[in-house]
């Protein structure tokens, strides 16, 4: 930017140098354009911030977040970065995107391997949740349950793999029966219909009697009542990797 000044006299008969026009290098046209370019709405409170060195209380940050734990790509948000934009129940916008209170479709740090934000249910359907609870406090996204089944089967959950042998709790995800085979999985005889504490114990001595010979066992949900009171499971096992 130039700009042209104009002297002018002072009460002490000294002079000073008045600033008259100003002359962007670059067209104010396109001045407007990176402006925008880097305004966004923020997504907890609606209100449009700048990604610039402004006002903090103006100022938006991106955060990657997911929307399907099995995304490989993130989505960028956008929310204020301060803590002058209060929104119902949370302290500043940034911190409103991991408050249930604010929205069903909030996110949540997973504290399984991945360490991503994601979102905690489903956005196309608006109930399968993208969460689970782990050792009673710890919040897992599918995609790290999945993974760890699949390496490790629900001995990579002790806690859950006592509560099977003691209580017949039905710790598994949805799979593809195929994908399971790919990677050394098989079905066992027990595809059961679980109604009740009998039949889940049925199962969960099957499994028990598996993991006492050394293999690894998986729970496949086939189909499930909401809240899992009942529905079709199948039992999976597969040889313990000496290594493992």
């Amino acid at each position: 930017m130039r700009v042209e000044y104009t002297e002018q006299a002072t009460l002490n008969g000294a002079t000073k140098r008045i600033p008259t026009r100003y002359h962007f290098d670059t067209p104010i046209t396109a001045l407007r354009q990176v402006l925008e370019a880097a305004r966004h709405e923020c997504w907890a409170c609606g209100v449009d911030g700048y990604a610039v060195e402004r006002d903090r209380a103006y100022n938006v940050r991106p955060i990657e977040v997911y929307d399907s734990p099995w995304d490989e790509e993130p989505t960028i948000i956008w929310t204020h970065d301060s803590e002058r934009r209060p929104v119902p129940y949370a302290q500043s916008c940034t911190e409103a995107i991991e408050d249930s209170n604010l929205t069903d479709f909030h996110y949540f740090m997973c504290e399984g391997a991945c360490g991503r934000t994601v979102i905690a249910r489903c956005p196309q359907n608006g109930w399968n949740s993208y969460v689970r609870i782990i050792d009673e406090c710890e919040q897992w996204c599918l995609a790290c349950v999945e993974a760890t089944l699949k390496e490790e089967g629900i001995a990579g959950f002790p806690r859950e793999l006592e509560k099977l042998f003691d209580y017949g709790r039905m710790f598994g995800m949805f799979f593809n029966e195929s994908e399971l085979e790919g990677e050394g999985w098989s079905a066992t005889k027990y595809r059961t219909f679980v109604t009740g504490e009998e039949s889940a114990m049925r199962l969960a001595e099957e499994a028990e009697r598996l993991h006492d010979q050394g293999r690894l066992i998986i729970i496949g949900y086939e189909s499930l009542a909401i809240g899992g009171s009942e529905g079709y499971v199948t039992l999976f096992s597969k040889e313990q990797e000496a290594n493992s």
